[in-house]
C-alpha cells in the first residue's frame, strides 16, 4: 500500500548556529578563540500521490478528510436507505442494530458491517 507517491523538497537550508565562543590566553600573551556551533538543517517536503495530487501529513497534523463507504440496503435493510438519504445516520445505525443478531447469518453480517460504517 502506497501512503505517499513522491516527496519533493520545497525548502532546504543548512547553516551553523554559533552556541558559544571560548577565549583563552596563549603562553605568548595572545588570545585563542574556539567557536562551538550546532549544525542546523531546515527542510520542508510536499508529498504527491501517483495522480499528482498533494497529500498533507494528516497522520501528524489533524485535519478533515471525507470518505465514502458502501452500505447494505437490501430488502430487509430498505429503511436504512431512506434514513441515509435523509442524512440521519444515527437512525440508520439504530435500524441496522436491530438485525445484528438475526438468525439469517448473511443479514446479520450485513447489519454488522453497516454498524461499523456508521460508527
Amino acid at each position: 500500500m502506497e501512503i505517499f507517491g513522491k516527496g519533493v523538497i520545497t525548502y532546504f537550508n543548512v547553516y551553523f548556529d554559533k552556541t558559544n565562543v571560548e577565549v583563552t590566553r596563549t603562553s605568548s600573551g595572545g588570545k585563542s578563540r574556539e567557536a562551538f556551533c550546532d549544525i542546523v538543517a531546515e527542510i520542508n517536503f510536499s508529498f504527491y500521490d501517483k495522480n499528482g495530487v498533494f497529500k498533507d501529513l494528516n497522520n501528524f497534523f489533524p485535519g478533515w478528510e471525507e470518505r465514502t463507504r458502501i452500505i447494505f440496503v437490501g430488502k430487509d435493510l430498505g429503511t436504512v436507505r431512506t434514513l441515509v438519504a435523509r442524512g440521519d445516520s444515527d437512525a440508520a445505525m439504530e435500524e441496522s442494530l436491530g438485525f445484528v443478531n438475526s438468525a439469517d447469518k448473511n443479514l446479520a453480517a450485513r447489519a454488522n458491517f453497516n454498524c461499523a460504517v456508521f460508527y
